[in-house]
């Protein structure tokens, strides 16, 4: 009997990995560490309750060893790592995406390992609520649809080859995943039938915001009315109808700006800026540790942890505006950046009708900077009437998977025809 294929979104972002597993979501900081001499304590098999209980938290616990013939480098190959939450609160060494290094994302070895440890911790977690033993082996039939910065694809001319070859990172064979948070392995063969590699900002702006739910289209049309009130009709014709629109999506360690002329993406004028909220938390983080009145704040996450803290004690207020201070002096940079970005759109195309900010570092920017007064500004100096939109927190985020999840949906469907 044929098994049925899995449908695995990824939007695999420097900071933080977004998708979900047969459309049910998932968020989990991009971080591994490798475990050298012990992981996790492990978790008794024979004890149901806590059987149990880890299985519902597995994303949180895993511990993983992977054999793949995907890896680039060769000696990550039946290492063990802890991956996501795990890793993120342990005190083991974390790597994470050098949002600094030119280094592409699809080249890294990370991007194999997160996707293929949540991937295997989704199977096991859907064959104990089926009742099956996961500890006698499992395996899945798996379609991936996943992104990737619109520059790191490269020209019209280089762009198939470059998804083709990260596609084949996880067609070319089977991955084995093992699964070391219990005292007994729980081992998963994942088996990639199709990969689809699209382009990040471009399935937001195209997809997610078109088809999107309505509670999407809600809370874009609140932001219309607190900002553009007489613009209400226009923004409903934009959204059900978009034609030429410029999507603004920013994101930890870079900004796609996808442009989308006569309903069409026109490649050549899409760009990715090779900055984003990640570098400004960077910058901030090494400025904090210069300042005279900083404090001891031993990593770069307890930096954004006391940055996005909502403690009401007076001490924590009184840190929170040091550090504040501190990332305030790297954003202008990345403002800046934009800003430019769409100064060259404009004198590409003034016929622009709509801009949609979203992406992860869209809200801190929106909330901490004056980046929507420059960008208005900027219509106003070529006098465009351009519609500026900021995607509220709740979708500003996820609007990549949710592209992919609905791209998804219709090949899904297609198959189903067929």
């Amino acid at each position: 009997m044929k098994k049925d294929t899995l449908v695995f979104t990824n939007d695999l972002g420097y900071g933080k990995d977004k998708g979900s597993f047969e459309y049910k979501s998932f968020v989990q900081p991009s971080v591994i560490s490798e475990v050298i001499q012990s992981g996790l304590d492990p978790v008794d098999a024979d004890n149901e309750e806590a059987v149990k209980n880890t299985v519902d938290n597995l994303l949180n616990e895993l511990d993983v060893t992977i054999n793949s013939k995907g890896f680039n480098d060769a000696e990550n190959n039946q290492k063990e790592f802890l991956v996501g939450n795990a890793a993120s609160t342990s005190t083991l060494r974390k790597q994470t995406f050098d949002v600094f290094k030119l280094e592409k994302k699809y080249n890294t070895d990370m991007a194999l390992i997160l996707p293929l440890s949540i991937a295997a911790a989704k199977v096991v977690q859907k064959a104990y609520a089926e009742g099956k033993d996961i500890f006698k082996g499992l395996s899945a039939d798996i379609d991936l649809f996943t992104a990737l910065p619109i520059t790191q694809l490269g020209t019209r001319d280089t762009s198939e080859k470059i998804k083709s070859a990260y596609a084949e990172r996880f067609t070319t064979d089977n991955h084995v995943v093992q699964i070391n948070t219990f005292n007994k392995t729980i081992s998963v063969t994942l088996t990639f039938n199709k990969v689809y590699v699209l382009k990040e900002g471009e399935i937001a702006t195209v997809l997610a915001i078109k088809y999107g739910p309505d509670e999407l289209k809600q809370a874009i049309m609140e932001d219309v009315k607190k900002n553009n009130p007489t613009r209400i009709d226009d923004a409903k014709e934009l959204i059900e109808n978009p034609q030429n629109v410029l999507g603004i999506d920013i994101g930890q360690g870079t900004t796609d700006c996808p442009l989308i002329m006569n309903g069409k993406t026109n490649i050549d004028a899409s760009n990715t800026i090779s900055f984003g909220y990640g570098q400004v938390l960077e910058n901030g983080y090494r400025y904090f540790n210069k300042m005279s009145d900083s404090f001891n704040v031993g990593t770069l996450s307890e930096f954004d942890d006391i940055l996005n803290s909502d403690s009401e004690n007076k001490n924590d207020i009184a840190n929170q505006k040091i550090v504040q201070k501190a990332v305030n002096a790297s954003i202008p940079d990345l403002n800046s950046e934009i800003s430019r970005e769409l100064s060259q759109i404009l004198h590409l195309d003034p016929s622009l009708k709509v801009i949609f900010v979203f992406g992860g570092g869209s809200i801190p920017l929106m909330e901490q900077t004056n980046l929507r007064k420059e960008l208005q500004k900027d219509l106003d100096d070529y006098r465009s009437s351009a519609l500026l939109i900021w995607v509220d927190e709740k979708y500003a985020p996820i609007l990549n998977n949710l592209g992919l999840e609905i791209y998804a949906k219709v090949i899904e469907g297609q198959k189903k025809q067929n």
